[in-house]
Parts: structure tokens; C-alpha cells; sequence
């Protein structure tokens, strides 16, 4: 039995639905999860591209008939042949960090333009300020590491002779890429580049590094912002809310507006500032009027008796 389950599943999802449905969009896709396969990493990225378009899947079917028939409409046209322009582009995709966010609403009309006030309107030039700067982002960090530390002794010209000068310091954190531990008088250890051209009784001029300890240092490098930067998840957010809403703009482009005060009068046939709009006027009346007087008595700590009545606020007390 568990067995069989392992076999239907893997005989549902989106595949064989597109096997049985679409067969022409199934040949298409098929052959880019083929492709896939045969890439670096490729089943890898073969897993992430079954698994957004199942989830895609169950977000169709959950759409109303109109907008479902109008998705699936588009998708077909769009992978109606397949390409190695669109491939590579599915591939940048599934590569890059950007969140997958699937489909769930599909205006049926998305060929008009749609309107340009409100709040449902055509946002394709904010969108498209918004996806470059997302896509110029950087993202600033920092980083402490700890790395050797040298005394660099450079000698000067003539040094040892009357007059030739004394040797100059400096600590450095790095040696030169040929530099080699050489062993000096008196068993001293340093690093020291060879000469260049040199013969055997040539001296090695070359600055000397001696190890004397370490020390950390902070390094500031720039990258490309990725999803996890404050700054890259703010910008991502609003670029989905600019586009959930240019998506949307002809599904609401011709829905009422919202009822206002004056528009209600106006449907009732009545002008706003006509007698029959205007509330009436009415000044308080006191519902406990009519107890007011003999035989009440209002006595010490707040008690009202009279005609039997309990009145709000007041303690009962009986009849006199």
C-alpha cells in the first residue's frame, strides 16, 4: 500500500495534468526540464522548477474560471515554442535569491492599459524605476579577520660604508609572493624575496620581513544586495505590492466607487443640502418626567420611593 501511494502521487501534479490538458505546453516544458537535467547543479534546479510550478499549479486551480482560462491562455502563448533565449532566462531565475511568488489573481483583460488614476491604475513605469533600483542595490559590509603582522627592514644603498645611511622600518601585514624564510647570521630567521639577475656573489638587496605576531583588521567590501539585506527586502516588498496592484488594475477598473454622503442623496433622488436631507432638530426629553414630583421624595442616600418604581441610579426603598 505505501507503495502504491509513492506511485500516485508521483503520477499527480502539474505534469501529468499538462500531459493530459495541454499537451502541446507539456512538450515545452518537458523539454526544459530535460535541458535542466543536463546542466551544473541541474538536479537541483530541475527539484526548485517542479516545485514552483506545483505550487503555481494549485494556485490556478483555486482561481475563478474566467481568470483561470485567461492564465493558462497567456502561459500557452508565452511557451508556445521553446527557445534558448527563454530558456536561459528560466535558468537565470531559478539561480538567482529572489522570492518565487506565484499567481494567484489574473485579470482576464490584460491587453488594455488600464486606467490612469486611482488606486488600481497602470503602474509599469513605477514598476520599472523600482526593479532597477532593486537591481542596482548594494549592500555595504563589514568583516574582522586576523592576519600576521611583518617588520619590513629596507636597507640603503651603501649601507655599512661611512655615510651610507641607516636602515628604515615598517610593519606591513603581507610579503611579497616570492618571498622565501631565509636563515641570516647568527641563526636569525626573516623573509626575504630573491634577487632578481643576481649572481652567487651578489648580496640580496631586498627588504627583509621578520614575524612579529598579528593583529585584526576590519575590511569594508561592497556586494550585490540579496534577499536577507534590510534594504533589498523593503525595496522587494514594494516592487510585489506596486505589481500585485498593476496586475489587478483592470479587474477593479469598473467597480462602483464607494458610496459618500453625497452620493447617497443623490441615489435617493434628494439634494444634500435639501430640508428632507437635513436631520431634524430634536432637544432631550426626560423619560422619567412623569415621576417627577409628590409623592416622590428623594431622602438621604440617594433612595427614591414612590409609585413602586425602581428608577436607574437609584436604590428602591418601598412604598410610603
Amino acid at each position: 500500500m505505501k507503495g502504491m501511494k509513492i506511485h500516485k502521487r508521483s503520477e499527480g501534479g502539474y505534469l501529468s495534468q499538462l500531459e493530459k490538458s495541454r499537451p502541446e505546453l507539456f512538450k515545452t516544458i518537458n523539454q526544459y526540464r530535460t535541458r535542466l537535467a543536463g546542466l551544473e547543479g541541474g538536479e537541483d534546479l530541475q527539484k526548485t522548477f517542479d516545485t514552483r510550478a506545483n505550487i503555481q499549479f494549485q494556485a490556478t486551480r483555486n482561481m475563478a474560471a474566467p481568470e483561470r482560462d485567461a492564465y493558462i491562455a497567456d502561459v500557452e502563448k508565452q511557451f508556445a515554442q521553446a527557445t534558448d533565449k527563454q530558456f536561459d532566462s528560466l535558468v537565470e531565475d531559478l539561480k538567482s535569491e529572489k522570492r518565487f511568488v506565484p499567481t494567484y489573481r489574473f485579470a482576464a483583460d490584460q491587453t488594455s492599459y488600464g486606467p490612469t488614476t486611482g488606486y488600481y491604475r497602470n503602474l509599469q513605469k513605477e514598476i520599472d524605476e523600482k526593479q532597477k533600483y532593486l537591481d542596482e542595490l548594494k549592500f555595504t559590509e563589514t568583516r574582522t579577520r586576523t592576519v600576521p603582522q611583518y617588520e619590513m627592514t629596507t636597507l640603503p644603498p651603501g649601507y655599512g660604508i661611512a655615510g651610507g645611511g641607516q636602515p628604515t622600518y615598517k610593519m606591513v601585514t603581507e610579503l611579497p609572493k616570492d618571498a622565501r624564510l631565509t636563515q641570516g647570521a647568527y641563526g636569525a630567521q626573516f623573509y626575504q624575496a630573491p634577487m632578481k639577475g643576481a649572481n652567487f656573489y651578489s648580496a640580496n638587496t631586498n627588504p627583509t620581513y621578520r614575524r612579529v605576531g598579528s593583529k585584526k583588521i576590519t575590511e569594508k567590501f561592497e556586494r550585490q544586495a540579496k534577499a536577507g539585506d534590510p534594504e533589498y527586502d523593503k525595496a522587494f516588498g514594494e516592487l510585489s505590492r506596486l505589481q500585485t496592484r498593476h496586475k489587478y488594475r483592470n479587474l477593479y477598473a469598473n467597480q462602483p466607487t464607494r458610496s459618500t454622503g453625497t452620493s447617497i442623496y443623490s441615489k435617493l433622488g434628494m439634494n444634500q443640502n435639501s430640508p428632507q436631507a437635513a436631520s431634524p432638530v430634536t432637544s432631550f426629553t426626560n423619560p422619567y418626567a412623569s415621576l417627577a414630583g409628590s409623592p416622590m421624595q428623594v431622602k438621604e442616600g440617594g433612595e427614591i420611593k414612590g409609585k413602586g418604581k425602581a428608577v436607574r441610579g437609584f436604590k428602591f426603598g418601598g412604598v410610603k
